[in-house]
């Protein structure tokens, strides 16, 4: 898989952490500095995050942007991706909140 297919899916597994922490789209934009159309852009797969920008999203959410990479590798080529984008969702929070529970930096 190329980097910019892995990186139009990491917007997609990132669309499913602040549906399922119930984030709005604005407010998540707002916090990472691009306008809510971008950042539906980048949800859908239509526009490739910088590093940078990935980085600003992930510490909105309050997520671990590694974990992150990591849970968007397990999802299947085709956008028919429920099942799959669900057990790397439960991976992706359960090892936030691990990290979280013993790290207790910022």
């Amino acid at each position: 898989m190329s980097i910019t297919n892995h990186l139009r899916r990491v917007g997609i597994t990132l669309r499913g952490v602040r549906k399922q922490r119930e984030h709005l789209q604005v407010t998540v934009a707002g916090q990472a500095g691009v306008t809510p159309s971008y950042l539906s852009q980048v949800e859908q797969g239509k526009r490739t995050p910088s590093p940078e920008l990935l980085e600003s999203l992930c510490r909105a959410l309050g997520i671990n942007p590694d974990l992150l990479l990591l849970a968007s590798l397990d999802l299947p080529p085709e956008p028919v991706f429920e099942k799959a984008q669900a057990a790397a969702m439960r991976r992706l929070l359960k090892g936030q909140g691990q990290e979280q529970s013993s790290g207790g930096g910022a």
